[in-house]
């Protein structure tokens, strides 16, 4: 029997899954159609709607990590590797970063490890966009999050739709370009 059930994915979504070896997760329903709406418009219409909702449920995913997370820091990746994940027909990830700068809390130079080794019937998940990251690549690290459970969550800068977040990023990105554009001048 195929059950149906929901999963939050890495990007906050909840998406039904389909408990089935060829399952796979379901897009965001479509927009009703509006009476006598051209293909051409309804299907604008139906990519605007979408891509809305995916990132309001971005947005507002990325400013709940935001409260609820110890520290917030700007990061960038060291290592990426795959990893295989038993029996499962997709490689997870094992991926390495370097915090560089609190966004929040306080600073921690310790690196950290994404892991997107949880198998699920949408695919391989955990440890957040950034878990897909390549070395050299910026992304936003989340620490600190409630639960034991809860492993260091990452999201690449491009995925990021939170505006205080992005306000942040733009801050420190200036004040490095500053610092470069003045060395020994760290005022």
């Amino acid at each position: 029997m195929i059950a149906l059930r929901a999963t939050v994915l890495g990007f906050g979504a909840v998406a039904i899954c389909i408990d089935a070896p060829a399952g796979a997760c379901l897009p965001w329903p479509p927009p009703v159609r509006l009476p006598d709406e051209s293909d051409e418009a309804y299907e604008v219409r139906e990519q605007t709607s979408v891509a809305a909702q995916e990132n309001d449920s971005l947005r507002q995913f990325q400013e709940r990590m935001f409260l609820e997370a110890d520290n917030v820091e700007l990061a960038i990746v060291k290592s990426h590797e795959p990893i295989d994940i038993p029996n499962f027909f997709d490689d997870g990830a094992r991926t390495v970063v370097r915090p560089i700068a609190a966004i929040k809390g306080k600073h921690d130079p310790a690196d950290a490890i994404l892991m997107s080794d949880v198998p699920t019937s949408c695919g391989v998940v955990g440890g957040g966009s950034a878990a897909a990251a390549k070395p050299g690549q910026y992304i936003l690290l989340f620490r600190g999050l409630p639960g034991s459970s809860i492993k260091p969550y990452g999201l690449v800068l491009t995925d990021v739709r939170y505006l205080p977040l992005l306000r942040a990023i733009d801050k420190w990105a200036a004040e490095a370009e500053r610092r470069r554009l003045n060395p020994g001048n760290d005022r």
